[in-house]
């Protein structure tokens, strides 16, 4: 480029062979250096343009409204694009708010005491939700050993298999949340692992465990669970999408994800578990 600009200004008889593409070049060249600031090479390319206009007038006139318009258009496409990303970010910062607003509360059940106690079908338990940072030890434990009992021979059915280390660390994440039935000694019976999280760019309550001790199955604790779930979820967006309805692992689905509507939001698609995570 530099090599024509010393031609534009020490050989203007070059303006007459080919004063359109010149003229294109010069016009490009200047709104390129008034971006960067070149102070000499702008000043080069004014003189050269000016030549322009002397000898072939017609020619920079066509050219210059041709390249204005051009960049006019890049100019609002730019725009657009900025703003869609802003709005895109400000509706990932309100989802991400959320999230941090529910994994800041002290305990998401206090909302619905009803349904802290199951007293039905011959069972009288205790419910309660706690953080996993903040429930004992033992519990965390006993929920991995029993998820172990019932889950071990399903999960080296499929193509995941059992992975010890992976599903220990999933249960005692910090984002971990736990739902216990607890029986008149205090003893765990059952529980939910749950976590308030982004799927697909919606805040969601995912449920990544439901497991009952053989003694208390079929007595509807199970269902109990859920719908504690689903209550906490009712300020939440719930994800609707499970791997055989979005085809994302063809025919062979080992495993599918189930989801309800909540009272204040509308389920929406999406593929794949882990689309995001926030703060907290």
């Amino acid at each position: 480029m530099y090599f024509l600009y010393a031609c534009l200004i020490y050989f203007p008889s070059l303006l007459s062979f080919y004063p359109a593409v010149l003229s294109v070049v010069c016009l490009f060249s200047i709104l390129f250096s008034s971006i960067l600031s070149i102070s000499f090479v702008h000043l080069s390319l004014l003189v050269s343009s000016a030549c322009l206009l002397l000898t072939h007038p017609n020619t920079l006139l066509h050219s210059s409204i041709f390249l204005i318009s051009c960049f006019q258009r890049k100019s609002n496409r730019a725009k657009e694009k900025k703003a869609r990303r802003l709005e895109e970010r400000a509706a990932m910062d309100a989802v991400c708010a959320k999230v941090d607003a529910a994994n800041k509360l002290d305990d998401p059940l206090a909302a619905f005491p009803a349904f802290k106690k199951y007293d039905r079908n011959g069972l009288n338990l205790q419910i309660e939700c706690k953080r996993v940072t903040t429930l004992n030890p033992l519990s965390v434990e006993w929920a991995f050993e029993l998820t172990r009992a019932n889950m071990q021979t399903l999960y080296e059915q499929s193509e995941w298999g059992w992975k010890e280390r992976e599903k220990r660390e999933e249960m005692n994440d910090e984002r971990a949340w736990y739902l216990l039935a607890r029986d008149g000694e205090s003893a765990p019976v059952a529980f939910s692992h749950f976590r308030f999280d982004v799927e697909c760019g919606e805040e969601v309550l995912y449920c990544y465990e439901v497991q009952l001790e053989s003694r208390v199955r079929r007595k509807g604790l199970g269902k109990f669970l859920i719908q504690i779930l689903q209550l906490i979820a009712n300020r939440f967006e719930i994800d609707e999408t499970s791997p055989s309805m979005s085809g994302c692992c063809g025919d062979d689905c080992s495993y599918e994800i189930l989801s309800r509507r909540t009272k204040h939001g509308e389920a929406s698609a999406g593929h794949t578990h882990g689309g995001g995570h926030c703060g907290g």
